[in-house]
């Protein structure tokens, strides 16, 4: 079933994030993966070294460029998840809300964490690929997952437990 609700075209924020991604080498016609490797609880982040590992691999094994998106308060610990040397966009604490939901919009998939640009993304028909480290269905994805069609899910006790494989592997099948 479709989305309970959906965001308008951000045309005007739009062409202001072209411009932005553009100073990283992405064009506005080329397909791009926005990647969000935080939360607000350590309990559901997977491992950064895993999102680095990831990051390399989608870049050289799926020739697909990578824009890290984040708030003002992760852009300084970007390093952390970006390979050395890699050409990813890392437009972490650049962008305002609606700039985000046009990013989103652009975007071919966000792969994320537990997180509120999950929920963002799938309100703008943005199909995602989220981790969650738990057994507790509480705070599992049944509750907290993204709705809508064309999402892809990978649960499991723990965050440690989330292979970079198997990540890998539904990230290629979300984009074939």
């Amino acid at each position: 079933p479709a989305i309970p609700c959906s965001l308008p075209r951000f045309v005007r924020e739009q062409a202001e994030v072209v411009q932005l991604l553009e100073q990283y080498g992405i064009k506005a016609s080329q397909p791009f993966i926005a990647v969000h490797p935080w939360t607000s609880n350590p309990v559901k982040q997977w491992p950064a070294d895993r999102f680095q590992s990831l990051i390399r691999q989608s870049i050289e094994r799926l020739a697909i460029p990578v824009v890290i998106i984040g708030g003002a308060e992760h852009a300084a610990r970007a390093h952390e998840v970006i390979p050395a040397g890699a050409p990813v966009a890392d437009v972490s604490g650049q962008l305002s809300l609606r700039q985000l939901a046009a990013l989103l919009q652009m975007a071919k998939l966000l792969v994320s964490n537990d997180s509120g640009p999950v929920h963002l993304a799938a309100a703008v028909n943005t199909k995602t690929l989220v981790l969650f480290g738990t057994d507790a269905p509480a705070t599992g994805p049944v509750r907290w997952g993204p709705w809508g069609e064309g999402h892809a899910v990978i649960t499991k006790p723990s965050m440690e437990a989330i292979s970079v494989d198997e990540v890998l592997d539904m990230l290629q099948r979300q984009l074939a």
